[in-house]
């Protein structure tokens, strides 16, 4: 979980450079990444009180973070790669916060944020 959170601290300090440095908010969404793969290749050891939470907030930070970086950069492998984050959160949504409101306004920003890039 503490590559989770940090790749979410990460991606949360590029949205607050985003206006002021955009160089610098790409240097932190990468980061973001760096720790969020982490996470995701580690998912197996998360607590599993925490585990849907977590499994959940990794796949969401880990698209947010490809989406925003292709947003800054325009390279086509940033938004493929996007696209296959968004995918993925999708399908690995956690049955268990399903109708949970937090999380489905999660999905609902993550299906407006994927609607943006997946027909290009």
């Amino acid at each position: 979980i503490a590559y989770t959170n940090l790749g979410h601290a990460y991606y949360d300090k590029g949205n607050e450079t985003m206006n002021a440095d955009r160089n610098s908010a790409a240097q932190y969404y990468a980061k973001a990444l760096q720790n969020l793969k982490v996470g995701k290749q580690n998912t197996r050891f998360f607590p599993m009180d925490e585990y849907d939470e977590a499994l959940h907030d990794t796949y969401f930070y880990l698209a947010l973070s490809y989406q925003k970086l292709y947003m800054i950069t325009k390279r086509e492998n940033m938004l493929s790669d996007a696209n296959l984050a968004w995918r993925d959160y999708f399908d690995f949504f956690p049955n268990g916060l399903e109708g949970d409101p937090l999380f489905e306004k999660h999905r609902e920003t993550a299906k407006k944020f994927w609607d943006q890039i997946k027909d290009r």
